[in-house]
Parts: C-alpha cells; structure tokens; sequence
C-alpha cells in the first residue's frame, strides 16, 4: 500500500514556486557548503492550535418497522444488497493503488455474499455516517471494524461477532511518553481519535467522568486526519484497534531529517500543513466602493492577491502591488502597498477600482474562508474585498501511468498487461503509450480546465482486449474537462464530472511528490523552532526542490541514491525581507539544504497495545431480524470452513484475541481506578 502522506496538491505548489522565482528575479546561491550554524535566533513557542469541537449529532428518521421487516426479502428479490463502508481504515477497508475497494471487511462480505445468494454493492462514506445511514434504511448494512457497544445497540442491529481485537495507542517514534497504565496517565497528554468510532465515545466518557480534561481531546473526521495531526506535533497519541495500529505505524512517513555527511541533523520537517490563505491566487469578485456598496470586479480586469508567508502581492488592475501582512487566526493586518506608477484609461473606470481595492487592503483586519471564497472583513465584521480562489493544476514533464478508469466512485482498474502512460511538456505537446499503440496530441490547461486534442499515432493490431481497452482510453482522453493533482495522483474527469481518467506518477525515489514544513533547526529536542510567521517548505517534485526559505521562494535541483541525498546550486528571489532575522533565517536555512548528504524518516509506532478489547460485528437495520438471521447462519458457515481464520491471516498485521467476549454483554466505562491489561475487558 501506498505511503501516508498529508494530500496536498505539492505540483501546484511547485508550480507557483517555480513561477515567482521567475518573475520576481533570481540569483544563484554560488557559496560552497560550509560547516553547520545553529540558528541565529531563538523565536518564542507557538501557542497549540484549539481542540476540534464534539460533533453534534442531526437526527436520524429509522427505517420503518414495515421496510425492515421486509428488507431481506425484498433483497433477495433483487438479488443485491447496498453496504456502507469507509475506504481510509486499513487493514479492514481500503483503496488498492489501482482504486479498488480492499481489506479484511471487504474480502469478508464478498465471501459473506456468496453464501448468502446475492451481489454486494459498496458504498463509501465517512465512517461517522456509517450507523445513521444504517439506521435510516439508506444502505442495508455496515461494516468496517465497527464495534459493539449497548450505545450503538439503540439505534442498529448486529450480527453475531466475527472479530475480537484489542485496543492501541499511536505515539511519534521519537516522543519520550511516560508508561501508559491508567487512565490518570493519559491526563497530561493531547489524545486523537477519528469521529463516529468507539475509540471518540470511549474518550469523551472519560471527560464527562473528569478522568480527562476536554481540551486534551481531539477527534477528527478521517484517520488520515488524525494521523496528520499526530506527525505535526498537535496532539500526542491517536486511539486506534491494534491491527489499524501495526498497518499506520509501517505506512506512515512521519518527519523528515536532513544530516550532514557525519550523521548530524540539520532540519527536521513535518508533513506541510497548507495555510488556508497560502500558495493560492485569490481574484477579485467583488469590492466595497467609497459609498458602502458592494460592487462587481470590473470584466476583464484581472485583480489578484497572493500570499506567502508575511507578503501580500498581485496586480491591482492597473499597476502591481506588493505589502507586508500579518495574521493571527482569523485577524489580519496589512500595510499601505506599494505599488508601479502606470497610469491606465480603460476600461472606464479601471483607477477608481484600483484606488478603492488599495484603500480596503489597508482597512482590512479579519478574514474568512468558506470553500473557494475569500472575504476581506473591517473592524466591524463588514466585508471589504471578496475573492475566488483560481485553481491551478501542474501536470508537466511527468509520466503518468494510468491505473483506472470510469466511474469516479467505482473505477475499473486497467488489466496488469496493459501500460497507459501520458506524458505533457512545457509547450502542451501530448505524448504516450495507448495500451498497444503510442498516441501525441495537444493539452489546453487553463487553471484546472483541461482539455485534449489528439494527433498522429501508431497502427499496430493488437489483441482484442488491449483494442477495447485503447479505443476507451483515447474516448475518454478527448473528453477530458477538468483535472485534479493530489501529490502523485493525476485524476481528469469527463462525461460531465462523472467519470475520470486516474493516473499515478511513478516515483524514482521516496522523497519524490512529498511536501514538507521545517519543524526545527537539528533535532526536535534541542533545535530551534523557525520564527514566529515564517513557514519554511521543502517540496520535492521528479529531480526538482521547491519551497519557501521564510521570505523568499527557491528551486534547484536533487539527486537521491539509497539514503544519500545531494541539493544542487539554488536559486532564490530577492524580495526585501521585513527585518534583519528573518534575513539571516534564511540563508542559514538555504546552507543547511547545500550541506545535507543524507535524509531519513521517523515514522510513528505503537505506544501501548491491550488497553482493552473489543468485538467487530456487521450493523443492520433495526427490526431486520429475517437478515440478522441469514447473516449468522453464513457467519457460522464461513468460520466453520475456516474462511475467517484464513482472511485473517492474509490481512491482518497480528493475530486476533483468542476467545470472544459474551455476546450482548455490555463493557462498562472505564475509570481512572482500572487498570489497561489485556485479559480484561470493560
């Protein structure tokens, strides 16, 4: 399976890295790698970011006594029955690299619906909607690791157990963490646990018993989520079952380390946490006149905001514009711009917007975010300025290798014999391999609108398989729209957004389409933290390096060979920085990238394991008795042939817990007063 990574589109970033550098000048770094310096300053500690909020729950309309009586014999009618799964909780669900559904729930409830006579049908959801969606009558069953609790028994079902598995917690390798015996042990520490799952409820019955204070518990809506936050230091250990546990702790890159050719850390990074106003281009839709009124961007002139670490820049319609900022959360200061010294007459009235959009800059002191608008609020909360987000796609001088194609939720993995690659250079000039046939054309890219012109291309006869297989590839290629880059993954969707084109990008090394934010300079226990409102970034495209030095952007070249790693002569902007520190960050910074010779992950790794258990069962309807039944009968059967036990053994990372808990016996709240062993279950 694929690495972990945070998913953020690192092309795009690299691609507006590469363009300032280009249009804001650069130099080349010419000095020979020196020895190490220690920072030049020592920024204050920043403050924790803020817990993320219980989720409340909306109510749930259950299924009708009348539906869920007849529910299995209306599915055996149809022959097909509708399972809720989420897809992002290996080893039990996940996407295969070609897109396909897989794990030891999936494999489960494909044998399970052999026995039972029908077609099953996924359906992917956040695992949080799992049980109203069963409740509701919305899917006909559930399963992905969910556990039975007496909680989650008032509004489902559940078939008899099919899995005992203990409990885990997910620290980083590299935290000193006290033993973990009690639940008094967890008190000082920040604790994380996906939403919807038994391991939140467990954690949030311990802050309403005072056993944990609130603000200590995190819960978010994916584990991907939560892991992300555990790597960037924001909370301390994740609450997951012990065979999740084993699966994150080895796919999990974790931090970054740079060393030096004795071994010694340099920079230690963090998976990049994209800023909500960085990287992006912002263009104007709407401004507030000298009359209070909210007027329309002028057609065809382009008003623009870009954001990178303490500097605010763009065109303001008629002249360019460039200003210092500062944000703290949602408020936001921005000084008087400076700006060219054009003088434009059209369109009518281009000046006067240009003034007014200078003047609420100036006047701005708070922002929002929702989706792809961006407002510039006043002192009062009144909006000044508001902005859509351009978005932008980078799909050059990459071979993509296609692993599926079709429908974007179901997608049909391309067979294993058959290489689909596409290949764009700098010029849209389009070239690659059909399956049989190699093809060229043309690619129009505008933002993230894509499109596709083919050209000449070979006549080889090929099998019928590999023929079908070209002629869909090519159909769908022409009706391309749009497309979306996430890390290493090209996606261009057609028939109406429906389908999609999905692509990988084949990695050289490990490092390749990984985006990260420097954490401290050398190790985390004794180096230096960047300054306060600076972000320094490392992004690592095919043989290139992008990222922010904290003030100016840079690019070069790398080279990695097993653990060795050699950083080219870099190029830099030469924006005047806002004070001398941050100057001198940055060139300490710029010499440890010319300095570093090797690197290496810490990845994350299982702190404490049988804290308690718990058993996995299948959640249906309530009132679905009938189904309950069938489903236990084909439970029975499956483990009498020792199906399980061999689906066990194929996914799961460590065996299960011998010996299944009664079944229906409700496991009371844990206190401070109990001890985590493993033979116990509460």
């Amino acid at each position: 399976m694929k690495s972990r990574m945070i998913k953020t589109p690192a092309f795009v970033a690299i691609l507006v890295l590469l363009l300032t550098v280009a249009l804001a000048g650069c130099v080349t770094i010419e000095e020979q790698p020196g020895p190490e310096e220690t920072p030049v300053v020592q920024p204050e500690a920043t403050t924790p970011a803020e817990v993320a909020p219980t989720p409340t729950e909306a109510p749930v309309t259950p299924i009708s006594p009348e539906e869920a009586t007849s529910l299995w014999q209306s599915i055996q009618e149809k022959g097909e029955m509708t399972v809720g799964v989420s897809g992002d909780y290996p080893p039990f669900v996940f996407h295969t690299p070609d897109g396909q559904l897989d794990g030891f729930d999936i494999a489960l409830m494909r044998e399970l619906s052999q026995r039972l006579g029908v077609d099953v049908v996924f359906q992917n959801m956040p695992f949080d909607q799992l049980l109203p969606q069963v409740e509701a009558g919305e899917v006909d069953a559930a399963i992905g690791a969910i556990a039975i609790t007496p909680e989650r028994e008032q509004h489902v079902i559940f078939t008899a157990p099919y899995l005992t598995g203990n409990v885990a917690l997910l620290a980083n390798a590299d935290a000193e963490l006290p033993p973990i015996q009690t639940v008094a042990d967890l008190a000082n520490l920040k604790v994380g646990a996906e939403m919807g799952t038994d391991f939140a409820d467990w954690l949030l019955s311990q802050v309403e018993s005072g056993a944990l204070p609130r603000e200590n518990v995190s819960l978010y809506p994916t584990i991907d989520q939560a892991m992300n936050a555990l790597v960037q230091g924001d909370i301390d250990l994740v609450m997951v079952d012990a065979f999740t546990a084993e699966d994150l702790a080895s796919q999990t890159l974790g931090k970054l380390q740079l060393l030096n050719k004795r071994g010694n850390v340099l920079l230690t990074y963090k998976p990049f946490a994209d800023k909500p106003l960085q990287g992006t281009e912002w263009m104007l839709t709407t401004y507030v006149d000298a009359d209070g009124n909210q007027v329309p961007a002028l057609t065809g002139v382009t008003v623009n905001a870009q954001i990178s670490n303490a500097i605010i820049q763009g065109s303001a319609g008629c002249n360019s514009y460039s200003a210092d900022l500062q944000i703290n959360q949602s408020s936001i200061s921005i000084t008087p711009p400076v700006t060219t010294r054009k003088a434009c007459e059209e369109p009518a009235g281009v000046m006067e917007q240009e003034n007014q959009f200078l003047i609420n800059l100036t006047q701005t002191k708070s922002y929002t975010i929702e989706g792809d608008t961006l407002v510039f609020m006043d002192d009062q909360g009144n909006p000044l300025l508001i902005f859509r987000a351009r978005p932008k796609v980078d799909i050059n001088n990459i071979t993509w290798h296609l692993y599926a194609y079709g429908d974007v939720f179901n997608p049909v993995a391309v067979p294993e014999d058959v290489s689909i690659t596409l290949t764009v250079n700098e010029d849209g000039e389009v070239s690659g391999s059909s399956g049989c046939n190699n093809y060229s054309g043309k690619a129009t890219v505008d933002g993230d609108s894509v499109t596709f012109e083919l050209g000449a291309s070979t006549l080889m006869a090929c099998d019928p398989t590999t023929d079908a297989m070209e002629a869909t590839y090519l159909g769908a290629l022409v009706g391309v729209e749009r497309a979306e880059v996430i890390q290493d993954q090209l996606i261009l969707y057609y028939n109406s957004g429906l389908d999609a084109l999905k692509f990988r990008a084949e990695r050289k090394n490990p490092l390749e389409f990984t985006s990260w934010e420097l954490l401290t300079f050398g190790p985390p226990e004794s180096g230096a933290p960047p300054l306060e409102a600076t972000q320094l970034t490392a992004m690592f495209g095919q043989e290139k390096l992008a990222g922010s030095a904290g003030c100016n952007n840079f690019n070069t070249g790398y080279v990695v060979k097993g653990d060795g790693i050699r950083i080219g002569k870099i190029a830099i902007t030469q924006m005047l920085c806002p004070d001398e520190k941050v100057n001198q960050q940055e060139t300490s910074y710029v010499k440890k990238l010319r300095n570093a010779r090797k690197y290496k992950f810490i990845g994350v790794s299982v702190a404490a394991t049988g804290l308690y258990t718990q058993t996995y069962a299948i959640a249906l309807p309530p009132g679905a008795e009938d189904m309950q039944a069938a489903f236990n009968d084909a439970l029975t059967q499956l483990d009498q042939e020792q199906v399980i036990t061999e689906l066990a053994q194929r996914y799961l990372p460590i065996p299960p817990v011998a010996g299944e808990a009664p079944e229906g016996t409700p496991a009371p709240t844990c206190t401070d007063k109990m001890k985590w062993v493993a033979d116990i279950t509460y």
